[in-house]
């Protein structure tokens, strides 16, 4: 098929070029819309929106790309359900990404003739040698006159970087521990290899048991009997490798599940509150103020925690009362501190900056700055269950 030939996805190929206000009013008018099709009409979905009625490319395609007019003489090019391109009376082009897919970024390629790609869930195009990047419901406007396209407005980008002098401030309040854990993982390391053997009841010890029913298979078949496994008990630390963002902080998790209170097993807390839980108790051990005695047992247990967090994931956990070697590679652990501190510390030692031009966002450390849920996602949560989610 021809359309291969252009390294595009196939119904992008057929999508026609249209570069100013009155190219799309004359594409608007000699395309002839779907027959049976309203705009007020529910599709067989039952959405709400708008059904699409006029192609922009194949007939096929309506449903992936449309056209419409819009209010104020405005021409809007949708993809799926969203405006992805808004053609103004005054020669305006606004780009507007909803859905952060190679749909989107084709389609922009393809109808304004520049330049387009999609990395890591951003949509970026270049202008005049310069690249412009738009972030999920971010906006770029553009001015066309003639042929000519030239950036009229858009949206200042930004991005997470570390902050190292303030991290050296931070990781100094915790400079024993750091000493004393690369102490440990170059006492225990193989040279050959550089990882770690450590034997997963070393690790139970420290965070205790979790035992659990598994179902004996043998030449493929269920053998109709089972066995009592256990595995370290990581759901007393694992909220502390990923940090809860937005609405995911109204969670409900039970202490039973995330090592709360055994006296109280059934009190429920939300995933933030369990996640600072843990933290505090994490952080509290490895301080370089905290009393002498005990000092150094708080260290070797917080060690251990450090490789239950990075230990990999094991197909055939142990039978009760038989035990198994686990290898974790030394840099796997020191990753895990450093994820776990600037997640903690994400304030501190975390800054936003604005990007510079030609310059191209960092996801790194998104996910590590604390992004609490707004007023209007805790009202909706809270309308569409009275008990949000357990987990």
């Amino acid at each position: 098929m021809k359309e291969r030939q252009t390294g595009l996805h196939a119904s992008t190929y057929y999508l026609p070029r249209i570069r100013s206000h009155a190219d799309a009013v004359m594409r608007l008018k000699k395309t002839k819309p779907i027959r049976g099709r309203t705009p007020e009409k529910p599709d067989k979905y039952g959405r709400d929106s708008l059904t699409p009625c006029i192609p922009l490319g194949r007939r096929e395609d309506i449903d992936i790309y449309s056209i419409r007019e819009g209010e104020n003489g405005n021409i809007e090019l949708v993809n799926y359900r969203k405006t992805l391109l808004t053609f103004t009376p005054d020669n305006k082009i606004i780009i507007t990404p909803k859905y952060m897919g190679l749909m989107e970024s084709g389609m922009i390629g393809r109808v304004l003739d520049v330049p387009a790609w999609l990395d890591r869930k951003k949509v970026g195009i270049i202008l005049d040698g310069e690249r412009h990047v738009l972030k999920q419901n971010g906006s770029l406007t553009l001015s066309c006159e003639g042929e000519c396209l030239s950036v009229h407005e858009k949206e200042v980008v930004y991005s997470h970087y570390v902050n190292r002098k303030a991290s050296n401030i931070v990781r100094s309040q915790y400079s024993g521990f750091i000493k004393y854990c690369n102490g440990f993982l170059q006492l225990r390391k193989n040279m050959d290899t550089n990882e770690i053997r450590v034997s997963p009841t070393e690790i139970a010890d420290c965070i205790g048991y979790e035992y659990k029913e598994r179902g004996v298979w043998q030449g493929g078949k269920n053998q109709g009997k089972t066995e009592r496994v256990w595995q370290p008990a990581l759901q007393s630390v694992k909220l502390m490798e990923f940090k809860p963002q937005g609405y995911r902080c109204l969670a409900l998790v039970r202490n039973s599940a995330v090592g709360g209170d055994k006296a109280n097993p059934y009190g429920d807390e939300t995933l933030w509150s369990a996640y600072t839980r843990q933290c505090k108790s994490f952080f509290a051990a490895i301080r370089d103020d905290q009393p002498e005695e005990g000092k150094v047992d708080n260290y070797y247990r917080m060690t251990l925690t450090l490789l239950a967090l990075s230990m990999p994931y094991t197909h055939r956990n142990p039978l009760v009362g038989h035990d198994m070697d686990v290898d974790i590679p030394v840099s796997a652990v020191e990753r895990m501190l450093d994820k776990v501190m600037m997640q903690w510390h994400s304030e501190e030692m975390i800054e936003r900056r604005p990007l510079k031009p030609n310059q191209l966002p960092n996801d790194k450390y998104e996910s590590y700055v604390t992004k609490m849920p707004s007023q209007e996602e805790i009202d909706r949560a809270q309308g569409v269950n009275e008990r949000l989610v357990i987990l």
